[in-house]
């Protein structure tokens, strides 16, 4: 039974394949052009893809290449840092035993400096002390020469200076000053020779370069003559030969000297026609708006001349004159003489 079952459903079956078999392979056919093109399709998608791939492996590979050249460099980068490193660490270690040495330098110096600052201190206490010293013997010094200077006005106080006396070829200077000199002030010759020790001329390079005669020197043996001499000069001008003579005490070089910076005050007074009397070794004595005026010091003669001003002329400057040849009254710049009488 069941044979003929399985036997009739086979002939059902084939009768329907006889039937419906031109159907079949109609789609077979288009099935098979179908995959045909699917294939063709994909082993086009499938080529493209491979190279698509392909580039892709290649840039890879590039890629890796590059990566591998850049390991390298990077590997010898490594290396040369590394190398470098240990450069800078060697250099780190010469550095830090610089440093050390430096510092043992810096307290070396700090502890010189220190030394030097407490020499240095000790030598300014002994350089002032010096300096004080110093300062007191030039005050001494002072005093010494001044006091030098005063004993050699003594001893030249006897001595007078005639200045513009004229001079000639093989002259006979007693006769040609004693003669006027007594009947200047008033005795008889001999006497005037009695009271002369010595008659001489000197003469100086600025005398010879200026062509003005030499100065004479006149040593008295009293002081009477001396003194009539000088009260009379003032009053009453010795000629010589119708030349007026300047009759100046002598003054040692030092005293002239510390009266240079005055002349300024002297020609002030001079130009309102005030006496005045140099005082030894320094200073200058006058009378102003009848009061003594005693000035000593440079500063103290700058500030009377700021204090009286107006009185002589304002800011006025009042100018040294230069001393000429032709006049010998200007010639007062080797030697000065007392505005007031003795």
């Amino acid at each position: 039974m069941t044979q003929n079952k399985k036997y009739n459903s086979g002939s059902l079956n084939n009768q329907t394949r006889r039937n419906s078999g031109q159907d079949h392979e109609m789609d077979l056919r288009e099935l098979i052009l179908s995959l045909r093109g699917d294939i063709g399709e994909m082993r086009r998608e499938f080529t493209e893809m491979k190279s698509d791939l392909n580039e892709k492996v290649k840039s890879l590979e590039e890629k890796f290449d590059k990566m591998d050249t850049k390991t390298e460099d990077n590997a010898n980068s490594i290396k040369e840092l590394e190398s470098q490193m240990k450069e800078v660490i060697e250099e780190n270690k010469e550095m830090k035993k610089e440093v050390e040495e430096l510092k043992t330098k810096i307290s070396q110096l700090e502890e010189a400096s220190k030394k030097s600052t407490r020499e240095y201190r000790e030598h300014k206490k002994e350089s002032e002390k010096i300096r004080k010293e110093n300062e007191e013997f030039k005050i001494k010094q002072e005093a010494t020469w001044d006091a030098l200077s005063i004993l050699q006005m003594q001893a030249k106080e006897r001595i007078l200076r005639l200045r513009g006396v004229p001079e000639k070829q093989e002259e006979d200077i007693q006769k040609l000053i004693i003669v006027p000199l007594a009947k200047w002030i008033g005795i008889s010759e001999e006497k005037m020779m009695e009271n002369t020790e010595s008659i001489f001329r000197v003469n100086s390079k600025k005398a010879k370069a200026n062509r003005w005669p030499g100065d004479c020197l006149i040593t008295l043996t009293s002081n009477k003559i001396r003194n009539m001499m000088l009260r009379n000069r003032r009053k009453n001008p010795l000629k010589i030969e119708g030349e007026e003579i300047i009759i100046l005490k002598e003054i040692p070089p030092r005293i002239l000297k510390k009266r240079e910076k005055y002349h300024f005050l002297v020609n002030a007074l001079n130009s309102k026609g005030i006496y005045y009397k140099w005082e030894i070794p320094e200073g200058i004595t006058f009378t102003f708006k009848g009061i003594r005026k005693r000035i000593e010091r440079l500063e103290d003669a700058e500030k009377f001349l700021r204090t009286y001003r107006n009185d002589f002329g304002g800011d006025r400057q009042i100018a040294e004159r230069e001393p000429g040849p032709e006049n010998a009254k200007q010639r007062h710049t080797d030697q000065e003489e007392d505005e007031e009488s003795e």
